[in-house]
């Protein structure tokens, strides 16, 4: 069954100059070529949205201009939700005018498709409902070697099915329409920068399915000198706007310390396993593990315990952010 697939090319037009000095940078050029990878999909049910995020208006008009109502367009200028949030946001746009969606691409700005089969790949992995988030990994930055029990070569045998606690950087990855069903956005939005990923086998596992990545559709993913919009640059993670380490760079009222220090993380079997080098992003945590006791075989014994203990803790709670009052400029493109 070819189900109808969101994708939301996800970009950011700061120039803070944040990681990689960026001032001013003009990446139309290459945006306009990743949508174009998008709609070469040979794949008949899906819709494209540019999801602009602080993206000057000369560079919005440029790609109007080009793509006109082949594409939807979100323009948010709020630094209220981090890059996820505005994935999220972008997500509940189409859903209010376009239509329902049965998944959600979400696409960095990074991202290039190589292959015109890749949708349709993902929707087959989609088809089997035991899968809620499929990954696709990337030429760089995938994040294998964080992971000592994840496959270290590529591509794979066949699809792997993630152990819990483990997790793709997630530079490519559809969510299942169940996530946003069942957290109102498919997406985490308590990471103000990095680890967004940290809980997918988790929130997977709330509701008894997988966490899958394609044995062998891998994108193009422009890294260090060669990034195209720099890393959550509406959330620098330095010392003078941010004191506490990257693994800890929440928005909202909670902190990964007040999550992890609940006695009922543990309980309910959530964990942060955070593997990264001393100097990386995760610097200084200690990791905090699963509880082995209240899994089986990949499985939670209690996924109704351990979805509520998710939807408390790590989504923002509308007093914290209304997606529906943050500015925005929606512009439908054509329906599928």
């Amino acid at each position: 069954m070819n189900q109808k697939i969101l994708i939301v090319y996800n970009t950011c037009g700061l120039d803070c100059g944040t990681d990689h000095n960026i001032k001013n940078r003009d990446n139309t050029d290459w945006y306009i070529e990743c949508i174009q990878s998008l709609l070469d999909q040979k794949y008949d049910n899906q819709h494209v949205v540019w999801s602009s995020c602080f993206n000057k208006p000369e560079h919005r008009a440029k790609l109007k201009n080009h793509f006109g109502s082949r594409i939807s367009y979100n323009f948010i200028d709020t630094v209220a939700i981090s890059v996820f949030g505005t994935f999220n946001h972008s997500v509940k746009r189409c859903e209010e005018h376009i239509s329902q969606f049965d998944a959600y691409f979400y696409i960095d700005s990074g991202v290039k498709f190589q292959r015109p089969d890749i949708v349709l790949e993902t929707n087959k992995l989609l088809a089997n409902k035991d899968n809620a988030i499929i990954c696709l990994t990337a030429d760089t930055d995938n994040g294998f070697s964080d992971f000592p029990q994840l496959p270290q070569s590529f591509p794979f045998e066949d699809h792997y099915i993630m152990p819990v606690g483990t997790y793709l950087r997630a530079h490519t990855t559809c969510y299942a329409r169940c996530l946003l069903d069942t957290y109102g956005v498919p997406a985490p939005d308590i990471f103000a920068s990095f680890f967004t990923e940290a809980p997918h086998t988790y929130m997977a596992a709330g509701l008894g399915k997988n966490v899958i990545i394609h044995k062998d559709a891998f994108t193009l993913h422009r890294v260090g000198s060669q990034a195209v919009d720099g890393a959550s640059l509406g959330f620098p993670n330095l010392p003078t706007t941010n004191p506490r380490p990257r693994w800890d760079h929440t928005l909202g009222n909670k902190n990964m310390i007040d999550i992890i220090s609940d006695p009922e993380a543990w309980e309910c079997g959530f964990g942060y396993e955070i593997y990264s080098p001393e100097t990386g992003a995760g610097a200084g945590i200690e990791h905090f593990p699963h509880n082995p006791e209240c899994w089986e075989n990949n499985k939670c014994k209690d996924p109704e315990r351990l979805k509520r203990f998710l939807i408390d803790n790590i989504f923002l709670k509308p007093e914290e952010v209304d997606y529906n009052s943050l500015p925005n400029e929606f512009i439908p493109g054509d329906c599928i």
